[in-house]
């Protein structure tokens, strides 16, 4: 498998996790939210 594809799937994925995350939190404001 290619690793730059991998690294690029990877960090998308990374990316949905921690915005799902958030708006999962009370008064969750996704990515709008600092940090």
């Amino acid at each position: 498998m290619d690793v730059d594809r991998w690294v690029e799937v990877e960090e998308a994925a990374t990316r949905l996790v921690r915005i799902a995350g958030r708006s999962a939190l009370p008064g969750g404001g996704g990515d709008a939210r600092p940090g």
